[in-house]
């Protein structure tokens, strides 16, 4: 053809092909980079365009039309009709929205959120600097009987009580702590369910059927409270699977099993303690 083109026009009718191609800010995984990068190196964005299904030739071919079909189908050798009406093309601008952030073939930029020190309370400091939680308890046990001492006015050999903790001074702390964790992770559960409330269908622990135990801790309802188990492998508390603290019990249980296989360190855990997602965290 001696024709002289003055400008090439592109159809597709994929229109998260166009996104792709518009797309000026984003980045794609390779298989996606890589095509779209050769559709640029040949063809600038404004040149493709986008055509309904039932309009597209490209797909006769593709459904079944006999020979015969495709030499009388004047679609298929002259182009579909709207072709011919330039001034009817739909304007670039208005043919593809913007490409979502959530598609599968855009990369997902890692964020990494950090806490400043400034900002954490006394309680999230103190509670973040063990390496153990055994030292945890320890340290907060001593904290309470200290504040009891301070607040009753009792001679100072109380508080010191033959420089001894007791195993209901570390069971006390150990609650403490966990309390406090519940309120910062499940605030609005455990306020649903202190004014008799049900949780939220959107928590996630609303499949645990929640309630507050006598202790003020939250623990599961489930279907063992029948078992002859323990109360607290029938009810075990509620620990979100973010906290340093619980990174800690995890750690306590592999220690004290050995360094035992990830199931059975698990099993261990879930004695007292129910963690989303607990295997992750046993290394």
């Amino acid at each position: 053809m001696e024709v002289k083109l003055q400008e090439s026009v592109f159809w597709t009718d994929s229109m998260i092909v166009l996104q792709y191609i518009k797309n000026e800010s984003k980045r794609f995984h390779i298989f996606v980079a890589n095509s779209v990068a050769a559709i640029h190196s040949g063809s600038r964005a404004i040149q493709w365009r986008h055509v309904d299904t039932r309009l597209n030739p490209a797909d006769d071919a593709s459904r079944g039309l006999t020979g015969n079909e495709m030499i009388t189908n004047a679609r298929w050798k002259q182009g579909p009709e709207f072709l011919w009406q330039e001034v009817k093309w739909p304007k670039y601008a208005e043919e593809s929205p913007e490409i979502l952030n959530n598609d599968n073939e855009v990369k997902q930029v890692p964020t990494a959120l950090t806490e400043s020190q400034v900002t954490k309370s006394a309680t999230d400091r103190l509670i973040g600097s063990f390496s153990s939680f055994f030292c945890t308890k320890k340290t907060v046990a001593w904290i309470r009987r200290l504040r009891a001492w301070l607040k009753e006015r009792k001679p100072a050999s109380w508080c010191l009580k033959g420089k001894d903790l007791e195993v209901t001074d570390l069971e006390g702390a150990g609650n403490v702590i966990l309390r406090y964790i519940l309120r910062k992770h499940y605030g609005p559960e455990i306020q649903a369910l202190r004014a008799q409330r049900r949780v939220p269908s959107n928590s996630p622990v609303y499949s645990l059927q929640p309630y507050m135990h006598d202790d003020d801790l939250l623990r599961v309802r489930g279907r063992l409270h029948m078992a002859p188990l323990i109360e607290d492998a029938r009810h075990p508390v509620i620990l979100p699977r973010q906290h340093h603290v619980v990174e800690l019990i995890v750690r306590e249980a592999h220690e004290n099993t050995g360094h035992a296989r990830r199931e059975h360190v698990a099993a261990a855990v879930q004695q007292c303690y129910w963690i989303p997602k607990l295997q992750p965290l046993i290394s």
